[in-house]
C-alpha cells in the first residue's frame, strides 16, 4: 500500500463483519485496508535502513516535545462517516395493516394523479409512499388509509380478510447475492416491482441500499426464489439505559483503547443522531477473528450482546450497543462524544501513569498499574497500528498511526513505561482524493529488535496472531525467519 492511499484512509479508518469468510472476499467490492506501512518518503521511495533512521520527506516534520493541538475545523473533515441508520425505536409493535383490493386501490392512484396530486403531495398527506403499499401486496396502516380515503373522498373496496403482521428478526443478505438473485428473477420475467409484492416490501432498498429484510419477507423471498439463500439474522438491538458501575480493570482498559482506535461515540441528539450509540468499527475479512474477539469483550465488560452491522459494499462490520446509559458510563471513564480528530483525544489517566509517578510508586505500578498498560497498548496497536517487515533490513516493525497527537504521544508514553523505545513522532499532510481536504496523520516506530521482541512478548497483540503467518512467508523469501528477523546481531 502507498503512502497516498494510506494517508487517504489514516483519520478515522473503518475496519469491518463476519460470515462465510471465503464467501465475503469472493463478494468483495470495495477493500478498506487496515494493515498499513509506515510512510516513506515520496522521492526515491526510500526503503527503511537502519534501527535509527526516521522518515522525514516535505510534507513530514518532527514533533517536539512543545506541542499545541492543531484547529482542524478549517480543512478536517472525516473520510468515513457513520451512515445514521433508523435506530429510533417507534414503540409500534404488531400494528394491524389493512389489505386492499388490488384494482381499487391502483384506480385511487390513477385518480389522484390525473386531479393533479404529486406524489411528495399524497405522501404529506396521507404519511406514507402509495406506491409502498402497492408493493407490499396493496397493505396499508389503518391512519394512512382514513386519511387516503378522506383525501379520495370515498371507502377504498377492502379484500376479504385483514392481515395483522408482525415484526420478527431482521435478515441482512450480501449485496451480490441479491443482485444475483434478483437478476435470475428478472431473466424468469419477474420484475422487482412483483418481487416487492409477493414479498410484501419494497425490494429495492435491500437491492440498491443494503438495507435487510424482516423474516417474514425473507421467507416469502425464499419461497418465490424456490432456492436456498445464505443470509445472516441481525440480533434486535438492547439498551443500557441507567449507568453502569464497571470495574477499573484490565478488559475495561483494552476496550476503552480499542474505542479510541476505532470506535465511535455518539449522543442522542448531537447531529443527526436518534439515539445514543457506541460503535466500532472493524474488517470483517481480514480479520474476522478479531471481530468476534471485541464483541465477546464488549459483552464481557457491559453484559449484554452488541449488534453485528455489516456494511454494503465493504468489508466493514459495526459492532453497536446504544442506550444513554451506555455512553454516560464512557464519559465517566475517560471518553469523549462527537469527533475523535477534533476533541484530539487520549487515553484516560486511569490507565496509564507518568514516569515520575512510576518512579515514586514502583510497587503499586508492577503490581496494579501495569497490567492495564498492558491491555491498553494491545488495544491501540490492534486497532490504529500495523506489523511490518522492513524487507531492507530482514527485521519486523511495529508502528501506530492516528490523527490525534496526543493519542500518539499516550502510546510512546505507555511503551516507555514497559522499557520499549519508540522512535520520534513524525507527521504527514496529504489532500484527500475523495473530498479535497487536508488530512494530517501522525505516526511513531519501533524498530530496534529487543523493542519489538518485548513489545510482541509482552502485548500478545491480536495482529501479531493475525499476521503471523504472513510475516513468516514473506521473511522467508527474503532468506530470513521469525527468528532471525528479532535477534540482534552480536
Amino acid at each position: 500500500m502507498n503512502n497516498k492511499d494510506y494517508d487517504e484512509e489514516i483519520v478515522d479508518y473503518i475496519g469491518d463483519n463476519s460470515g462465510d469468510e471465503k464467501e465475503l472476499k469472493k463478494n468483495l467490492l470495495e477493500e478498506i485496508e487496515d494493515n498499513w506501512e509506515p510512510f516513506e518518503e515520496d522521492e526515491g521511495n526510500k526503503e527503511l535502513l537502519e534501527d535509527d533512521w526516521e522518515p522525514i520527506n516535505s510534507d513530514e516534520q518532527e514533533i517536539g516535545d512543545d506541542w499545541e493541538p492543531l484547529d482542524l475545523d478549517e480543512h478536517y473533515k472525516p473520510i468515513y462517516e457513520l451512515k445514521e441508520e433508523n435506530l429510533e425505536n417507534k414503540k409500534k409493535i404488531d400494528e394491524d395493516k389493512i389489505k386492499l383490493d388490488d384494482d381499487d386501490l391502483k384506480k385511487i392512484w390513477d385518480e389522484l394523479k390525473n386531479n393533479g396530486f404529486t406524489l411528495k403531495q399524497i405522501r404529506e398527506k396521507i404519511g406514507v409512499d402509495i406506491r409502498g403499499a402497492l408493493y407490499r401486496g396493496n397493505r396499508i396502516n389503518k391512519k394512512s388509509l382514513k386519511k387516503l380515503e378522506s383525501l379520495a373522498g370515498r371507502e377504498i373496496c377492502r379484500a376479504e380478510k385483514i392481515e395483522i403482521l408482525e415484526k420478527k428478526g431482521r435478515i441482512y443478505i450480501e449485496p451480490s447475492l441479491i443482485s444475483e438473485i434478483c437478476s435470475k428473477l428478472n431473466d424468469r420475467g419477474i420484475s422487482n416491482n412483483k418481487i416487492s409484492k409477493n414479498i410484501g416490501t419494497y425490494i429495492g432498498n435491500t437491492l440498491y441500499h443494503g438495507y435487510t429484510l424482516n423474516q417474514n419477507s425473507f421467507e416469502k423471498l425464499v419461497e418465490f426464489y424456490g432456492n436456498r439463500i445464505p443470509h445472516k439474522i441481525i440480533e434486535s438491538k438492547e439498551k443500557i439505559n441507567k449507568p453502569l458501575k464497571l470495574k477499573k480493570n484490565e478488559d475495561l482498559a483494552e476496550l476503552i483503547c480499542i474505542i479510541l482506535g476505532d470506535g465511535h461515540l455518539h449522543k442522542k441528539g448531537e447531529k443527526k443522531y436518534k439515539n445514543s450509540l457506541l460503535s466500532i468499527s472493524l474488517n470483517r475479512v481480514d480479520e474476522l477473528e478479531y471481530v468476534h474477539y471485541v464483541k465477546n469483550l464488549m459483552q464481557k465488560v457491559f453484559k449484554i450482546s452488541p449488534d453485528l452491522v455489516p456494511r454494503k459494499n465493504s468489508k466493514s462490520v459495526d459492532i453497536k450497543l446504544y442506550g444513554d446509559g451506555l455512553i454516560e458510563t464512557l464519559k465517566r471513564l475517560g471518553l469523549m462524544t462527537g469527533d475523535k480528530v477534533q476533541n484530539q483525544v487520549c487515553v484516560p489517566q486511569w490507565i496509564k501513569k507518568d514516569q515520575e509517578w512510576i518512579e515514586r510508586n514502583k510497587e503499586e505500578w508492577i503490581f496494579k498499574y501495569s497490567p492495564l498498560v498492558i491491555r491498553g497498548l494491545k488495544g491501540l496497536v490492534d486497532t490504529d497500528g500495523t506489523i511490518y517487515v522492513d524487507k531492507k533490513n530482514k527485521s519486523i516493525g511495529i508502528g501506530f498511526r492516528n490523527a490525534s497527537l496526543p493519542l500518539i504521544k499516550n502510546f510512546k508514553e505507555m511503551c516507555r513505561s514497559l522499557g520499549i523505545s519508540c522512535g520520534k513522532i513524525t507527521m504527514s499532510k496529504t489532500i484527500s482524493k475523495k473530498t479535497g481536504k487536508l488530512l494530517i496523520g501522525y505516526q511513531t516506530l519501533i524498530r530496534a529488535k529487543t523493542d519489538v521482541k518485548n513489545f510482541i512478548i509482552t502485548i500478545e497483540p491480536m495482529k501479531w496472531k493475525i499476521k503471523k503467518v504472513d510475516i513468516r512467508e514473506t521473511l522467508k523469501k527474503l532468506g530470513s525467519s521469525v527468528d532471525k528477523a528479532l535477534m540482534k546481531k552480536d
